[in-house]
């Protein structure tokens, strides 16, 4: 796939004077993570491709830092010598050598409808392309937008960018399922003169000459093309995850300014624990334990991590001297979840582990997490997999969250689908700093299901320390419908 990241955002200025348009932060989190996580739904996508432009090209080459996602400078320096949403398309294609089918989204669209259920549809569409359509209510409205026209069948017969007198009220947004036969054609609307601008223009154009089909979908989507739609968008998420609205959008303030080695003097401002990335590439990687030379633990630091086995409570996974149903962590406590596991004890190079990865930013360690925790945890019997999801606050310090991310590997290893189905109805105090009581009243109704629950869930943590997290994660799951939840962490701490 491609995320469309060259544009200068002349709109969103001076903001985007410092901040690259899709790395700005969105309540807690960089519009293109919020893209990136709900690509991770689609086990089709083989690659990840953003393409920027040279001012641009540092923020995102630390961004991607650990990430599965390649990065593409289209050379390109201001709005005079840009080569348009379409140009970069083909920039990309020929980069990479993309010949196959091609999903494509502009990296400042923020939208909540699952992309799965989008390839869904443009797979029982055969040989065609699709464009995702919102009906938006009105025609007024719709002229902002390039807009669709559909048949019975749903396909595109016409499509007309920012009309005056729009032919419906359902306007197309900037993601695209293109046929791997439809991909070479991106080159022949180039070398025909058209517009490089807007990529609404090419499927325009393609409609006329091949099958594209219009998936209409109504959840919420915000193009962030200026400063009231970035504002809107920001207290929106702010509100559904417990924080105040605000009256003006401005990023965190904790940012550490990168110069871009473009000659033109332009910053790329990043959030701090995003500095963690640019030193990487500066410098070696180092084991996060003992530092020396390797990538994430070394063959000394992992022979030295502890794996937890039998004997083992049945229910918290607590080491005992024989095995018991219930141990004296968990007696006398009405335990949410039907059982919780984990693959270490959390002590020694454990506890750097996990500190690096949530506090440094080092996102290369997910997959060496569930790589570690699958070569000691079974496939658990679950239909989906979830995750305790981040205090909204404190992740404004963080980049993705450790949990969402070790949810996602296990998932693909597991070949169980990873699902977003909770959130914090408020920011908490920090449970380190509590007593075992003060733990379960900080957390109690802190969780809600965002979405009817499926029947067997298991749910991913980063540590089990008293059990009241995942209590009441899996208390607000059971009471979405699910019948089973268990529990899977990294590490446990042993009392």
């Amino acid at each position: 796939m491609i995320i469309l990241a060259a544009g200068y955002a002349t709109r969103l200025r001076p903001l985007t004077d410092t901040w690259a348009k899709e790395l700005l932060p969105v309540c807690v989190r960089p519009i293109i993570d919020r893209i990136v996580d709900a690509v991770d739904e689609v086990g089709e996508v083989d690659a990840v491709h953003v393409v920027t432009n040279s001012r641009k090209a540092p923020g995102f080459h630390a961004w991607a830092e650990g990430r599965d996602v390649v990065v593409h400078d289209d050379g390109t320096t201001s709005n005079d010598d840009r080569l348009g949403a379409i140009g970069d398309m083909q920039f990309v294609v020929d980069n990479a050598g993309i010949d196959d089918d091609l999903l494509v989204i502009a990296g400042d669209n923020l939208f909540e409808f699952s992309l799965a259920e989008y390839v869904a549809f443009w797979r029982s569409k055969d040989r065609a392309s699709a464009v995702a359509v919102r009906d938006v209510g009105s025609r007024e409205l719709a002229s902002q937008y390039g807009v669709v026209a559909l048949d019975g069948d749903g396909r595109v017969i016409d499509f007309v960018e920012k009309p005056a007198d729009p032919p419906s009220t359902l306007a197309a947004i900037a993601a695209y399922l293109y046929h791997r036969d439809h991909v070479s054609l991106i080159r022949d609307y180039l070398a025909s003169g058209e517009s490089a601008d807007q990529p609404g223009r090419f499927v325009a154009w393609l409609q006329q000459r091949r099958p594209v089909y219009g998936w209409i979908f109504d959840s919420t989507w915000y193009d962030i093309g200026n400063h009231e739609q970035l504002l809107e968008a920001d207290n929106r998420m702010r509100a559904e995850a417990g924080l105040p609205e605000r009256d003006a959008y401005s990023p965190p303030r904790r940012i550490v300014t990168l110069l871009a080695q473009s000659g033109h003097r332009h910053v790329t401002a990043l959030p701090v624990a995003w500095s963690a990335w640019f030193v990487d590439l500066l410098l070696p990687r180092r084991c996060v334990a003992c530092r020396g030379p390797a990538s994430g633990l070394c063959s000394p630091c992992r022979g030295s991590l502890r794996p937890l086995r039998p004997p083992q409570c049945a229910r918290c996974a607590a080491p005992t001297a024989w095995p018991v149903e219930r141990c004296r962590e968990c007696a006398g406590r009405r335990l949410a979840f039907a059982s919780a596991t984990a693959a270490f004890a959390y002590d020694g190079p454990a506890v750097a582990f996990v500190h690096a990865w949530k506090e440094r930013g080092l996102r290369h360690l997910a997959p060496l997490a569930a790589e570690l925790v699958t070569a000691h945890v079974a496939r658990p019997a679950a239909d989906v997999i979830t995750y305790i999801p981040p205090d909204p606050v404190r992740q404004l310090e963080r980049t993705r969250h450790p949990a969402q991310a070790l949810a996602h590997e296990l998932g693909a290893r597991w070949r169980l689908e990873p699902r977003s189905l909770l959130r914090r109805t408020r920011t908490t105090e920090r449970q380190a700093t509590l007593s075992l009581a003060e733990r379960r009243g900080n957390l109690r109704d802190v969780f809600t299901a965002t979405q009817e629950a499926p029947r067997r869930i298991v749910v991913v943590d980063d540590v089990y320390t008293s059990g009241s997290t995942a209590h009441a994660a899996a208390r607000a799951l059971r009471g979405g419908g699910c019948e089973r939840v268990d529990v899977l962490t990294f590490a446990r701490a042993i009392r």
